[in-house]
């Protein structure tokens, strides 16, 4: 009969076909650390590169038209307290990512707190220079600024589960709340489309994070089954034992690991007899 051995290795998969493979696995099923860990990572890649962007949108609604109109100290202590806050956003996040998959609930606490903190601070600006104005045109730019940074920052934090959900209402919720006591039918209408705004922010977070969860379980579900496809391919059918592909390969690894550590190799050959009616009966 051929040679097979028993593979202590790894242990045996049972062998499945079409009528025993399981369902697929729902998407609301918890996320491995190891992929958690993945979406972070890829999370704070993306917020990196829009961290500078703070600083730099603010100083150049501060100099529109060439001046600061009056606000220099005001202009510039807020650029300051920016770029601070961006350089330590990125310092930290790449500090925190250093912690391993292991470290996901806290990494994912920080990055959610430093995120609102330092949006909540944008939005807090962008309701003193729209609603301390006139409406002109450094206002309005501020609100659109804050509009896009609303719309990008909702991307990309899609992958987690609890940040989108405030982010939209970090940037735009103060301008609402500044609007509030001064009344009139323009004040109504922005604060209209900000509450629409953060209302179609949520959702299309929500629809993001469904589809992010939907892939990341179907890579699970694929690396499950090319596990499986694997020890089938290393195992014989009737006895679930090793096959001659896997003690080939076993036999090299042992072979190079006897040569490097200078140690005798052994192979012990078992045969049955009359094993043909145990094949048949089976």
């Amino acid at each position: 009969m051929p040679l097979a051995f028993r593979d202590t290795t790894r242990p045996m998969q049972p062998t499945t076909d079409a009528s025993n493979t399981p369902p697929p696995a729902p998407v609301d099923e918890p996320i491995p650390a190891r992929f958690a860990y993945d979406s972070l990572v890829l999370m704070s890649q993306r917020m990196q590169l829009g961290l500078a962007t703070y600083p730099v949108i603010w100083v150049l609604l501060m100099l529109q038209e060439g001046q600061f109109r009056g606000r220099t100290r005001f202009a510039m202590g807020n650029a300051a307290v920016l770029a601070i806050v961006s350089f330590g956003r990125f310092v930290l996040h790449r500090q925190l990512l250093l912690l391993g998959a292991e470290q996901v609930p806290r990494i994912r606490m920080w990055f959610g707190a430093l995120s609102m903190a330092h949006n909540l601070y944008w939005g807090v600006l962008c309701a003193l220079v729209f609603c301390t104005s006139l409406r002109d045109n450094q206002s309005w730019m501020m609100l659109v600024a804050t509009v896009g940074i609303t719309a990008g920052g909702t991307v990309i934090t899609s992958s987690d589960p609890v940040l989108p959900r405030y982010y939209a209402l970090a940037t735009l919720g103060p301008t609402a709340l500044a609007l509030l006591p001064e009344g009139g039918w323009t004040n109504v209408g922005i604060e209209g489309m900000v509450i629409l705004l953060v209302l179609y922010s949520r959702s299309l977070a929500r629809i993001a994070r469904r589809d992010h969860d939907a892939r990341i379980q179907a890579q699970i579900q694929l690396e499950q089954r090319a596990l499986e496809l694997e020890a089938l391919s290393r195992t014989d059918a009737l006895t679930r034992i090793a096959n001659r592909l896997r003690f080939e390969e076993q036999l090299q690894v042992d072979w190079r690991r006897g040569a490097r550590r200078n140690e005798p190799l052994a192979i012990a050959i078992i045969d049955l007899d009359h094993f043909k009616r145990i094949n048949d009966q089976h």
